[in-house]
């Protein structure tokens, strides 16, 4: 995967209707110095999703 996939797959994950923004940006370390880049750290309740799934 090259960076440009990643930073796509990210958003959208990021952007989904059931996730859960944590507002914590990790330090990101790549190769012995710092990442250019922040992402926030976020989380996708799966086993709700799927519940509410099952419902519709």
């Amino acid at each position: 995967m090259n960076n440009k996939t990643i930073d796509e797959e990210y958003q959208k994950r990021y952007k989904d209707f059931g996730t859960t923004k944590t507002q914590l940006f990790p330090n990101l370390v790549k190769r012995g110095s710092f990442a250019s880049n922040q992402f926030e750290l976020f989380s996708v309740p799966l086993n709700e999703i799927q519940l509410l799934n099952q419902q519709i």
